[in-house]
């Protein structure tokens, strides 16, 4: 699932202070653009940063009011010219007693801007929310994330939480596996249709292209592994920690207590997840193979193509939620939502001290995990190839 990066607070705040994701302001912002942000974010003061991060100085509700004075202000002057400089912010070292610093400084203005070790600007905290700290307050919003073979691994395109890079690993490895074994299996049956039938089954299996004559037999042959796959998928833990995953998405995304009997009773399907692009993506290769196979009046590859997109586009938002009810997802047992809840959670720990910059296109990439994975799947697609090339030398 495509995440939405934010910043979010620990869920500890005996241990850590609770800090919201109130963006900085720019040094090109305007004053408009800052008097709404005070106005958005209830504070005493807003953090201007650089592209970066950088903690740079703050507008205040008192600087603004000074230069409003003036007969020449003007809203739309960069904020710039009313920034203090020397508003010395919180600066976190990620210990207990961070919490009651952030108590003391804010005790006189309510809210006090943070920073990490490095000057990096983090958030806001508010006084309000160190004495009655909620749990149900500021959660990442838009998070994504996926199954892995024993647990689930969440993120925010910045911050992550649950499991590590080795599971994202051997999630792509077992998919590969699960594609392989596939495709393998409808092989397997195709050898033994020849042999039955005397119907060249097997040598369509092999063809890459669909021989003249035998068009709709090799689309069958070829197609004939979508359906193994999707019930090999559902077969595997996998599926109830996708579900767990799913439940545990949707309580932060409604704002509900990340409970166990209140997660168990979250829908198991999401509008963000990859199942929805890989149906759009299976449509689209459907269509356009059967176009390519049949050439319908002499259809050319072009329109066969644009055809095939157009029905991807049309079904996709259709077909990805019937997928994940019924094969990428199962209910998921008690064990499956405790870790689906136990990376939300270390999710919310994660973004304490992240960095308030947007993740640079690598970052979101990485964090994503479509680089682990596509390893994982390139693996697994291999060694079930080496054993199929090991096996077949061994059959006369």
């Amino acid at each position: 699932m495509e995440p939405t990066p934010t910043h979010e607070p620990q869920t500890a705040p005996e241990a850590h202070p609770l800090i919201r994701p109130v963006p900085p302001l720019s040094p090109y912002s305007s004053l408009r653009r800052a008097v709404d942000l005070l106005r958005a974010a209830g504070a005493a003061s807003v953090a201007v940063a650089d592209a970066n991060g950088a903690y740079l100085g703050a507008v205040t509700s008192s600087s603004l009011a000074s230069a409003a004075t003036d007969p020449d202000f003007d809203l739309n002057a960069p904020v710039s010219t009313v920034m203090e400089g020397g508003s010395e912010p919180v600066r976190l070292a990620g210990r207990a007693s961070d919490a009651a610093l952030v108590v003391a400084r804010s005790a006189v203005t309510s809210s006090v801007i943070v920073v990490d070790g490095s000057g990096r600007y983090v958030g806001i905290a508010y006084l309000t929310d160190q004495l009655a700290p909620s749990d149900l307050a500021h959660r990442p919003v838009g998070a994504g994330g996926m199954a892995t073979p024993r647990g689930v691994y969440l993120t925010t395109g910045s911050a992550r939480g649950g499991s590590g890079n080795r599971a994202i690993y051997a999630t792509g490895l077992l998919l590969g596996v699960a594609l392989g074994v596939s495709h393998g299996l409808v092989g397997l049956g195709a050898w033994a249709a020849e042999r039955a039938t005397a119907a060249p089954w097997f040598s369509l299996w092999l063809s890459v292209e669909a021989p003249r004559a035998s068009e709709v037999q090799w689309l069958v042959v070829q197609a004939a592994a979508a359906p193994v796959f999707l019930l090999l998928l559902r077969s595997l833990p996998l599926a109830a920690y996708h579900g767990a995953e799913h439940k545990v998405i949707n309580a932060m995304d409604q704002g509900e207590p990340l409970e166990i009997d209140v997660v168990r009773r979250m829908p198991r399907v999401h509008a963000r997840c990859g199942t929805n692009l890989i149906a759009g993506l299976g449509i689209y290769l459907a269509v356009t193979q059967a176009l390519s196979a049949i050439k319908p009046g002499g259809l050319a590859e072009a329109d066969g193509a644009l055809i095939g997109a157009a029905a991807a586009w049309l079904l996709y938002r259709r077909l990805g939620p019937l997928l994940q009810r019924w094969f990428t997802t199962r209910e998921p047992n008690d064990h499956q939502l405790r870790a689906a809840i136990d990376a939300a959670n270390d999710l919310m720990r994660a973004g304490y001290l992240a960095p308030a910059a947007p993740p640079t296109p690598l970052r979101r990439l990485w964090c994503m995990g479509a680089p682990q994975t596509l390893a994982g799947v390139v693996t697994g697609i291999a060694a079930v190839e080496a054993c199929y090339y090991a096996l077949r030398s061994l059959v006369p």
